[in-house]
């Protein structure tokens, strides 16, 4: 387990229930870039690796129907929360018309979240590294790890001055710590939640809790201590 107590923590994707969560434990009340959209793991690497260059360009952003959010073809994000809607939840037509204020609102988000993390210890809690496709079959366990190397990489050449934990949830997962030079890899699992399931804070306490990633300040729990 991590067993560290964080000033900084940063949900990473795979949806917004894994900022809400993170947020919530942490008392994190300023939001970071990714709090609120729907990105897949691969997204993150051309993301972090291109400083978000192509976030909100017009050319790049397509309603998609099915979902009834806005979609970015050139990162694989579905804007969930960041274009206006009507009282029914439909977006409303002036798309175009938000884009200039989102690109400030990010670029401030984004400066915010680099001046923040540089020098600092950052939790990072990504659920998933698997693609959509893969959400059913699943894939290894070495694998998994293979992937949270590749986005560990990326995180630290973005913050070269910070040291980084990396958590990854994955269902079913079994759980593995793994050093990575001055930073870490933790492999957990959100125990075969349902898709509503997913929200429920207790769940998540659950794997904060085995992990003993808590706030700056806070005391480790005496069950957490007998443990140990």
């Amino acid at each position: 387990m991590l067993d560290k107590a964080y000033k900084y923590a940063l949900g990473m994707g795979r949806w917004c229930g894994v900022a809400q969560n993170v947020r919530r434990h942490f008392k994190i009340a300023k939001a970071y870039p990714l709090d609120w959209w729907i990105v897949e793991w691969e997204s993150l690497e051309l993301l972090l690796s291109e400083d978000f260059a192509q976030l909100f360009q017009p050319e790049n952003l397509a309603v998609d129907t099915e979902s009834n959010n806005v979609f970015c073809a050139h990162y694989g994000i579905q804007h969930a929360h960041d274009f206006i809607r009507d009282v029914n939840g439909h977006l409303i037509d002036d798309l175009a018309g938000q884009v200039p204020l989102l690109q400030e609102k990010y670029r401030s988000l984004l400066d915010r979240m680099d001046l923040a993390f540089a020098g600092s210890e950052v939790l990072v809690v990504r659920e998933s590294l698997r693609t959509t496709r893969e959400l059913e079959a699943g894939i290894s366990a070495a694998e998994t790890e293979a992937r949270a190397r590749r986005l560990l990489a990326v995180l630290a050449a973005r913050w070269p001055t910070t040291r980084i934990d990396l958590l990854v949830l994955e269902g079913g997962a079994d759980r593995a710590d793994i050093p990575v030079g001055e930073h870490r890899i933790a492999i957990d699992s959100l125990e075969d939640l349902n898709e509503a399931g997913q929200w429920r804070a207790e769940a998540w306490d659950r794997v904060f809790e085995r992990q003993a990633v808590r706030p700056m300040g806070a005391r480790t729990p005496l069950a957490q201590l007998a443990q140990g």
